[in-house]
């Protein structure tokens, strides 16, 4: 009598690290607003809220995250002064804004963690200099 046992091996695999990565070039600066020099991103917000995809690069670029890149590290880099707002709802554009999530404001480089809680990250550049091109990478 013959008897066969088999054993199964499984070899664990870790989970995929989480990257995205997004690139784009903005047309036109964000104003900064007095007194703390903020970006002032609702242009950008209120031509998404009308236009939507479409309405990317001109006066600023829409990310719409997702609940896997909520927690993640992420850069803004190659952009001359870049700027990120955070967002759970982009509002509406009838004079009553949403209230940022968190926002980092730099030079050259910038770097975070996405906020719980985000669901769109609206990037803008406050710089005049021909430089727009932007790498947002998350993490």
């Amino acid at each position: 009598m013959i008897v066969a046992i088999g054993f199964a091996l499984v070899a664990h695999q870790p989970a995929a690290a989480h990257t995205r990565q997004i690139e784009g070039t903005i047309l036109l600066p964000a104003a900064k607003a007095a007194p703390a020099l903020q970006p002032v991103d609702r242009p950008a917000r209120c031509a998404w809220l009308a236009t939507g995809p479409r309405s990317q690069g001109v006066l600023g670029w829409v990310v719409e995250l997702t609940a896997e890149d909520t927690g993640h590290t992420f850069s803004l880099s190659d952009a001359l002064d870049p700027d990120v707002s955070f967002y759970a709802d982009l509002g509406t554009c009838d004079g009553s804004d949403p209230i940022s999530l968190q926002t980092f404001s730099g030079l050259s480089w910038e770097a975070g963690t996405i906020p719980t809680g985000a669901r769109y990250a609206v990037i803008t550049v406050a710089s005049n200099s021909a430089t727009r091109h932007f790498v947002f990478g998350i993490f």
